[in-house]
């Protein structure tokens, strides 16, 4: 029997009060099994009018009642990652930041895009910058994955106009995966 996997997608919180809430309330309505944070969660501007901290958006996503949480960055998560990293940690719970990574869930395998606009690095960490081209990194990163990765799921926040679409990147992903033999 094939376990159904439940997510729940949101972008563009920008810190907002009243957008959190009503993330809460319907994390607590659906109860999914994952939250995909896939971008602008923080906020890149000084109009800070009706938004939390940095640290507070941290303890507030963190505390989210889901099995599973996963960011992937988008373009306003700048250096205020920092102080949400540090209040994050203070939770207690594992931070899956995916930048070029997978996360396994079930039957589902997650792949975190990078976003190729604005400033990466405070988001990077200790982690290498990934080069353009998803070819490059795309094939290396599922392998591991085995047969979760037939049922792929590509996240990403945006898809600027220089890199391939989504059809495109599918297109990839499912021709490289049909052409591997994965142990049972």
């Amino acid at each position: 029997m094939s376990k159904t996997t439940t997510v729940l997608t949101v972008s563009d919180l920008h810190r907002n009060t009243a957008l959190l809430a009503a993330l809460r309330e319907a994390v607590v309505q659906h109860k999914p099994d994952v939250v995909a944070l896939v971008g602008d969660f923080l906020h890149g501007f000084d109009d800070n009018k009706g938004r939390v901290t940095a640290e507070e958006c941290a303890n507030q996503l963190s505390t989210l009642p889901a099995e599973e949480i996963v960011i992937v960055r988008g373009n306003h998560e700048d250096d205020a990652w920092l102080k949400f990293v540090e209040a994050w940690k203070k939770s207690g719970r594992p931070l899956q930041a995916l930048h070029g990574e997978v996360f396994v869930h079930g039957p589902m395998t997650l792949v975190g895009f990078p976003c190729l606009m604005g400033d990466e690095t405070a988001f990077l960490g200790d982690r290498a910058p990934l080069p353009i081209e998803s070819d490059e990194w795309l094939p290396e990163v599922i392998l591991p994955a085995g047969r979760a990765a037939r049922t792929l799921w590509l996240s990403r926040r945006q898809t600027p106009s220089a890199q391939p679409s989504m059809c495109e990147l599918w297109g990839l992903a499912r021709s490289w995966i049909s052409s591997r033999r994965f142990p049972s």
